[in-house]
């Protein structure tokens, strides 16, 4: 009997786990859409940002530099032989968008992975975006520039300008700036993506974007293409990081429904189980005990 005592304490508590992973996953639910349409939203902003950029840049004068345009194509240890040019040494920043709770399946493994599989984190400064981030540049003691925690549900209330700070305040021509994010696709789907945020990747931009009769087109911008492009490359770096903000969250959500909603259904085939195995060995206790009772009215008679 002690035997079935501990069986039902352990159904009952395996019940007890289910209703916290369905109201998990009902909560997550719930907000997905608001998720979902945020990230959405975000992501038009952004490319409406970028349309506008991608003119001003294609009326820069030829002369103009900028460390958001400087493309850097002397790499390398040794001087070149020709023009005896010295080789660039680049400094990586890399922005990782993790979430700030666990139980949401592969969702912030796969982000943490991701920058360890491409980064050299003993060099590259990374600005860990979400408490998961963070315990992971500890964890794996990563050159952290900056860390951001304990960031609200609300992306509007995020301190985007520290964010956007940490990454670009004291940026030049060495500096190349990472992003890594996860995408979302759709409810099932979400996607760790990485983008290189400087410098520019002017064609991709382009590509991203329908310019109609202004694609390649010279225009004239008041009060010049310098002042609108050195106006809005500041906007476009904040309405990209709060669009990775937003997929982040709406990806993370989803991932958090789809662990839930299988944790639940784990619970529920386990309690079947040990459902199953108690009422087999209770039924077992009873045949016992009646064996017991049958064979002690044989002896007395």
């Amino acid at each position: 009997m002690a035997g079935l005592k501990a069986i039902r304490q352990r159904i009952q508590s395996i019940k007890s786990t289910r209703q916290i992973t369905r109201a998990m996953k009902l909560v997550s639910a719930a907000k997905l859409k608001k998720a979902q349409d945020a990230a959405f939203a975000g992501r038009q902003f952004r490319l409406e940002i970028q349309k506008a950029l991608v003119l001003a840049i294609q009326n820069l004068p030829e002369d103009y530099s900028n460390p958001f345009l400087t493309h850097h194509e002397n790499l390398g240890t040794k001087p070149d032989a020709k023009s005896g040019a010295k080789p660039v040494k680049l400094q990586t920043r890399v922005y990782a968008v993790s979430g700030e709770r666990g139980l949401c399946g592969a969702f912030n493994t796969n982000l943490i992975k991701a920058v360890v599989a491409q980064e050299n984190l003993t060099e590259s400064e990374v600005i860990a975006v979400g408490k998961k981030a963070n315990s992971a540049a500890t964890r794996f003691k990563w050159k952290l520039k900056a860390a951001f925690e304990g960031l609200p549900e609300d992306i509007s209330q995020w301190p985007m300008e520290e964010l956007v700070d940490a990454g670009f305040k004291d940026l030049d021509s060495a500096h190349v700036v990472k992003l890594y994010f996860t995408q979302f696709v759709s409810a099932l789907t979400q996607k760790v993506t990485t983008e290189t945020l400087l410098p520019f990747d002017v064609e991709k931009m382009k590509a991203q974007v329908s310019l109609g009769g202004l694609q390649n087109t010279a225009i004239k911008l008041d009060p010049s293409a310098i002042k609108v492009f050195e106006y809005l490359a500041p906007i476009y770096l904040r309405a990209r990081l709060r669009e990775a903000a937003l997929e982040s969250r709406a990806s993370e959500h989803a991932a958090r429904m789809t662990a839930m909603d299988a944790a639940t259904n784990n619970a529920s085939d386990l309690i079947d189980e040990l459902q199953l195995f108690y009422n087999r060995a209770r039924q077992s206790a009873i045949t016992t005990e009646l064996i017991d009772i049958i064979g002690g009215s044989s002896a007395v008679e």
